[in-house]
């Protein structure tokens, strides 16, 4: 049975319409395997409010959010700007060959009053958003798919500075 999941946080690295198809990987990894058989995924990183991995799992679960798939444990903690933070990674499959229609695209993404984002504008890390889930709950295993993202707060991207030689 599915249900929808809505969870708030900053995002990090937010990537909504590019396709990771694991280019930049060995062909015989297993990472690129599962990207293969999916056409690439759509990724982010969503930044929690807690200091500890385990009360941000605690928190996921009592959403019903597992905090493993796929591609590995999906609770993080990564360096923001020297401080270290716990992040949820969420990813949707390009294509699901089962269904009946295998292509899914990118996420939804909309702005704080619900209308459609303009692709153009990019959407830079700390920004503050609203994720959507669709969590499938089986018997033997329970699936989650990044059904899209409300953009509450922009923080406006800024691109890294180029290092010279």
């Amino acid at each position: 049975m599915a249900k929808k999941v809505y969870f708030k946080g900053k995002a990090h690295y937010i990537r909504p319409y590019y396709r990771d198809t694991g280019e930049n990987l060995d062909d015989d990894s297993d990472i690129k395997q599962k990207l293969m058989k999916t056409d690439g995924i759509y990724s982010t990183m969503v930044e929690l409010p807690f200091d500890n991995r385990d009360d941000a799992e605690e928190h996921l679960n009592s959403l019903g959010i597992p905090t493993n798939g796929l591609f590995g444990n999906l609770l993080k903690r990564i360096d923001v700007d020297g401080e270290k933070k716990i992040v949820y990674k969420v990813v949707r499959p390009h294509m699901v060959h089962a269904f009946e229609e295998p292509l899914m695209g990118p996420p939804n993404v909309v702005d704080a009053d619900g209308k459609e984002w303009d692709k153009e504008v990019l959407i830079g890390n700390g920004s503050d958003i609203t994720v959507k889930l669709d969590v499938w709950k089986g018997t033997k295993a329970t699936k989650i798919t990044w059904e899209g993202i409300r953009v509450d707060e922009l923080v406006p991207y800024e691109a890294p500075e180029e290092v010279g030689f």
